[in-house]
């Protein structure tokens, strides 16, 4: 018997030095505070602890004179309980008492640790940060549970490079960002690409003036859109007058961005293009601008839930074939922009998702997501059609002309 109590004496020691060394208890509020953070940290449904035990622990912590009575404790538990602060739940059982953070339940939290450690958009120093505020909406017995998963690699996360560089801050971009669309003011920034050498340059337009004040080359001063999260990235969407590089509506990486203000100018009228945001959205590939196009795509039946990965499970399909299930197919009618992102993802459907000529439109596409769309005519389609025929020609002929022999 004098062993158990040693080694229970001992778990209570261990226990009460998991404890934050901050932790004060000089008065009854302390008291009540250190007791929901003990249930908070050292107990789940796993691993409860009788009122005798919490006892002990904060004797173990802060001496027997501080130590509650057992009535003193089931009373703050109580209290805890009834109060519904700190979004924690005390439940109390045969073996004792613990607390569940009915905010952040430990499957959540492990999925917000695991889209942390695989998001690119964090150096590793943030992602640390991320993670150790994370693991304290956990109990110690969790956290300990969270490791031995990941070290015995039963829970494996897709590796993401990410930028190594401290000074490019995407929490403190995005702040400016939204500071500037809060106060209806455009946003002034330079665009950065990588180097061979392992630094970055900066982008400057087509006829950049590169006399005069050099502090001013490669200054963009545009109306921000909105912020875009999408490919594992933030994305800026934003108005450029006059236009950048030909282009009005720009879309920029904020890991890319560098020298990011607020501009005393005020921003330029773009709601109508915020409204469309979410269709051009959905018309992107891998975030990449270019020409908007309306296109018929003939899917076969295996490469359908390509189609409602991207375009949305309310795609709608039309023409279907009476052929058996492997050779089935149904026209697909989409919006898309142009560029070498569809192209690829095209290319990669090995012909199972391939472009339609618009033969005949009238009879089904009007009843589809292009009904209330007036731009959408048979020539405009047989002239977006002709279009990116001519652009996925080239681009499969440059890829040929790449390869060696």
């Amino acid at each position: 018997m004098g062993r158990k109590r040693n080694g229970s004496g001992e778990r209570i020691k261990a226990l009460a030095r998991e404890l934050p060394d901050e932790m004060r208890l000089d008065n009854d509020r302390m008291r009540l505070l250190c007791i929901a953070e003990l249930m908070r940290t050292l107990t789940d449904e796993a691993h409860p602890l009788s009122t005798e035990e919490i006892r002990g622990i904060i004797a173990a912590k802060f001496g027997e004179n501080a130590a509650p009575s057992k009535g003193t404790v089931i009373e703050d538990l109580r209290a805890i309980r009834e109060s519904g602060c700190l979004g924690l739940t005390i439940r109390t059982g045969t073996k004792g008492s613990w607390c569940e953070n009915t905010r952040f339940p430990p499957a959540t939290v492990r999925l917000l640790l695991n889209a942390v450690r695989s998001s690119r958009v964090l150096t590793d120093e943030q992602d640390g940060e991320l993670e150790e505020a994370l693991l304290t909406l956990v109990s110690r017995r969790q956290e300990d549970l969270f490791e031995s998963d990941r070290s015995h690699k039963w829970i494996q996360v897709e590796h993401r490079a990410r930028s190594q560089d401290e000074n490019l801050d995407v929490f403190k971009t995005c702040g400016t960002i939204l500071e500037a669309l809060r106060q209806k003011k455009k946003v002034r920034f330079r665009y950065t690409r990588p180097t061979f050498s392992g630094g970055r340059e900066v982008l400057t337009g087509d006829k950049e003036e590169l006399t005069g004040n050099k502090e001013e080359v490669g200054i963009r001063e545009e109306t921000p859109i909105a912020l875009i999260f999408a490919s594992d990235n933030y994305y800026l969407e934003s108005y450029a007058n006059p236009a950048w590089r030909h282009t009005n509506v720009t879309r920029s990486r904020v890991d890319r961005m560098q020298d990011v203000s607020v501009s005393d100018a005020d921003e330029d009228d773009v709601e109508e293009l915020r409204d469309r945001l979410k269709e051009r959205m959905r018309q992107n590939f891998d975030s990449m601008s270019g020409d908007d196009r309306y296109v018929v795509l003939c899917v076969s039946s295996d490469r359908i839930n390509m189609i409602l990965d991207h375009f949305g499970f309310d795609a709608k399909f039309f023409n279907y074939t009476d052929l058996d299930d492997v050779n089935a197919t149904a026209l697909f009618p989409a919006h898309v922009t142009q560029s070498t992102t569809f192209f690829r993802w095209l290319s990669g459907m090995g012909g199972r998702i391939r472009l339609a000529r618009p033969l005949a439109i009238n009879g089904w596409a009007n009843k589809g997501p292009w009904k209330n769309v007036q731009e959408v005519t048979q020539a405009k389609l047989e002239k977006d059609y002709e279009e990116l025929c001519r652009g996925y020609r080239a681009y499969l002929a440059a890829a040929a002309e790449s390869l060696e022999g």
